[in-house]
């Protein structure tokens, strides 16, 4: 059976969007959750959830972290026009609806963590709104493994697998230095978070 084909407006540009990109485990989440809880912030930015055929972590929550959907719901999704950017990775799918991003920018800026391929899909949909590209990089290599180790949420085949895709990721990151307008070193979590509210600052007063 042929799914519905399904239109989604495009959002309004009254809003903004922050993309943020960086290998597994470097520590995107702990960054913005902090920035977050500036009171700068508070109300000015939401976080619009992706949908994953991934299976949930155990203190994952459905619609909160995630839409899990499964392989055959989600490229039904993807036939229906549904997603503004989509991709797979570490052999799951991942998708960015236009449903879920028009819902937060109806009163909020949008703060997307997105891989690599999400980005550059997202930069050819060429929105009304406008955006800004935020780079998380590790301080050097050998902490972004030790990270990934210490995390504990992935076995040894899954942590070899995120560290080859970590190695095309860095490969992009280091090739298209013009892609990112802002890139971040986090070295140090609380000079991190300072650096990412400056430019969280800067970019929804413009």
């Amino acid at each position: 059976m042929q799914p519905t084909i399904v239109t989604y407006l495009k959002p309004s540009s009254s809003q903004k969007i922050v993309v943020l990109n960086g290998v597994t485990a470097v520590g995107k989440s702990t960054l913005f959750k902090n920035a977050f809880q500036r009171p700068q912030f508070k109300d000015k930015f939401g976080f619009s959830v992706s949908h994953t055929t991934r299976q949930p972590r155990f203190n994952e929550v459905d619609g909160i972290d995630y839409h899990f959907v499964s392989e055959l719901e989600f490229e039904e999704l993807v036939q229906a026009g549904a997603f503004i950017e989509h991709t797979r990775n570490h052999g799951n799918r991942y998708g960015t609806s236009f449903k879920a991003l028009e819902e937060v920018l109806k009163t909020k800026n949008v703060l997307l963590d997105l891989d690599y391929k999400g980005a550059a899909s997202l930069k050819q949909e060429k929105l009304k709104q406008k955006q800004i590209y935020v780079l998380i990089r590790p301080p050097t290599w050998d902490a972004f493994v030790d990270r990934l180790r210490k995390r504990g949420t992935e076995s040894e085949e899954e942590i070899q697998r995120r560290v080859q895709t970590a190695v095309q990721e860095t490969n992009f990151f280091d090739s298209n230095k013009g892609f990112y307008d802002v890139e971040i070193v986090n070295h140090m979590l609380d000079s991190a978070v300072e650096h990412f509210c400056g430019i969280l600052e800067g970019f929804i007063v413009q």
